[in-house]
């Protein structure tokens, strides 16, 4: 696996410039370093020293109502690697809102090591006479014979030694400015008012002085002079940057790699499903996809070879799916048009190409084709392919993804028999979109039962609770029990509330049909640990019920 790691030395300097009544604030920082070094999987990486003089010069920092850092803003042309450093400092620096204390003794918290032991725990023990509104808190290191710095929270006032343990107190301000020396791995620990900001278990502890304090006005002007030579403030961690940083890694993960070798032994010996091998290697293939022009190339001749078996297809497939890039999306539909009519790879590549977040033209035109045609055996997968598709170009791209939708409703209410029209149903069903809710509606109060069928199921992805509703009534009074055992399975991927759990346990009662009586009891009993109407339900029912439900529910123990 490909780890880049950095470690640094010097000096972290934080003021709060604002503070919003919202909870957020605004934070200028500079990060002077006398050290810095990079290195990539465990090899070290030139780091020019000139690189990180914009970040000794400062940059600023905003905090959300919840304590996320939410932007980062630096000077233009900051070097990559300088933004990376600063991004990866704050990272770390989770702000964590300490619970308000109504007495002296109200707060705790626990610092573990790597092997889950605690190594230190901080305390509240009493409001310090110095200042009011200061916190005085406690820190107990443990195993081991002296701390591993000489401060951690706030100005040191105390320090108390035994043969396995430090305990030191410290007076934390909430001051506006805090001043923090930093020496060791990426983290950091401070105290904003009441927000303490976390370490990580490899951190060395640092020093915090908050008696070297500037005046809030002071603090706001130099952030109000930076600022103006700040780029604009971008979020710390945007697609952009993300699938920038992720190319990087892919790109020095694969020159590592012999490609075709690799591919060739996992087709030869597939990985368990599920196991780690399987992980690394769906690892390795999204790399390969991401970043690797040559290795794409050849891995879709992989795809497209006929004596590519199930084993060695689906994981290189699903790779190209999940990639999702125009570029993927071409090698996937190159794919279904090369393999055989009749071969199955053919819908297993439509059923990738469908997982696309943004699916373009090319794509939404080779399933239409394919769905259209009368002789392709894979026209039904297309068409629940084509649904999912247009679920969500619509979501992305409403304008794109309308005309594909309508056109999807034009098939269903055309369809010349009810095999056709219930195909239509359910390719609408994929796309889940609560504004076929109405067309729906009409199909689930048709005469034939296949269609009224579809339609139910079509809502299970519908995100409404009219959609549920639905479900709720066809559970109940669908003369159909296929259409019945259909609603069942559909309304319990539904968060489960009371209405769902006394709906499951009616028809488990009162169902003639034990296709659907079975199905009710096993669905009853998944529901009880997450609903307590359901547990009562079948408490109820294993005194009451008629000997099959009895029978059926008496393994179950209701949990207390």
């Amino acid at each position: 696996m490909l780890q880049v790691s950095s470690t640094f030395l010097g000096t972290l300097v934080l003021a709060v410039a604002e503070s919003r009544a919202d909870g957020s604030a605004k934070v200028l920082g500079t990060l002077a370093l006398d050290e810095a070094r990079l290195s990539v999987s465990g090899r070290p990486a030139p780091v020019p020293a000139a690189a990180f003089a914009s970040l000794a010069r400062g940059f600023v920092v905003e905090y959300g109502p919840d304590g996320a850092i939410r932007g980062l803003a630096t000077e233009a042309g900051t070097h990559p690697i300088a933004e990376r450093l600063a991004s990866q400092v704050l990272s770390f620096m989770q702000l964590v809102t300490a619970t308000e204390r109504p007495s002296a003794q109200s707060w705790e918290h626990d610092e573990r090591d790597a092997t889950g032991a605690t190594h230190a725990r901080y305390a509240v023990l009493a409001d310090p006479p110095s200042h009011e509104g200061n916190r005085l808190i406690e820190k107990v290191v443990r195993r081991t014979a002296r701390p591993r710095s000489n401060g951690a929270l706030g100005r040191l006032l105390d320090v108390g030694r035994s043969a396995n343990e430090a305990t030191l107190a410290f007076e934390v301000s909430p001051a506006r400015g805090i001043v923090v020396e930093a020496a060791g791995a990426l983290a950091t620990e401070q105290i904003l008012g009441t927000r303490r900001v976390g370490a990580d278990d490899s951190t060395v502890l640092v020093l915090l002085r908050a008696e070297t304090q500037e005046a809030p006005a002071a603090i706001a002007e130099r952030v109000a002079e930076r600022t103006r030579v700040l780029a604009p403030a971008r979020p710390l961690d945007p697609e952009p940057l993300r699938a920038a940083e992720r190319r990087k890694r892919s790109e020095d993960l694969v020159a590592t790699l012999d490609v075709p070798a690799i591919v060739a032994d996992a087709i030869a010996h597939p990985p368990a499903a599920h196991s780690r091998d399987a992980a690394t290697y769906a690892d390795v293939l999204a790399a390969i996809v991401d970043a690797s022009p040559e290795g794409r190339a050849h891995l879709e001749k992989l795809l497209t070879d006929p004596r590519t078996g199930e084993a060695g297809f689906l994981p290189i497939a699903r790779a190209f799916g999940e990639d999702g890039s125009p570029e993927a999306q071409a090698v996937l539909a190159r794919v279904v048009a090369a393999r055989p009519s009749r071969d199955p790879a053919r819908e297993a590549a439509m059923f990738s190409l469908s997982h696309a977040e943004h699916p373009t033209d090319g794509t939404v035109s080779l399933l239409e084709g394919i769905a259209r045609s009368a002789d392709d055996p894979w026209a039904y997968a297309a068409w629940l392919c084509l649904g999912r598709v247009a679920g969500q170009l619509t979501a992305v791209d409403p304008a794109r993804g309308g005309p594909v939708v309508d056109r999807l409703v034009v098939r269903a209410r055309e369809a010349t028999g009810d095999g056709e029209r219930r195909r239509a149903i359910e390719a609408l069903g994929n796309a889940g979109l609560p504004r076929l809710e109405a067309e729906l509606d009409t199909y689930r109060r048709a005469s034939a039962v296949e269609v009224r069928r579809a339609a139910v199921g079509a809502y299970r992805l519908v995100p409404t609770t009219s959609a549920r509703d639905a479900m709720l009534t066809a559970l109940a009074t669908d003369p159909d029990p296929t259409v019945r055992a259909e609603a069942l399975d559909g309304v319990v991927l539904r968060p489960p509330d009371d209405a769902i759990a006394d709906a499951v346990a009616d028809r488990l009662e009162h169902d003639a049909e034990e296709s659907v009586k079975k199905p009710a009891a096993s669905r009853l009993m998944s529901l009880c640990p997450r609903n307590k109407a359901a547990c009562g339900h079948i408490a109820r029912l294993q005194k009451s019920g008629d000997e099959w439900t009895r029978n059926e529910l008496s393994a179950f123990t209701v949990p207390r």
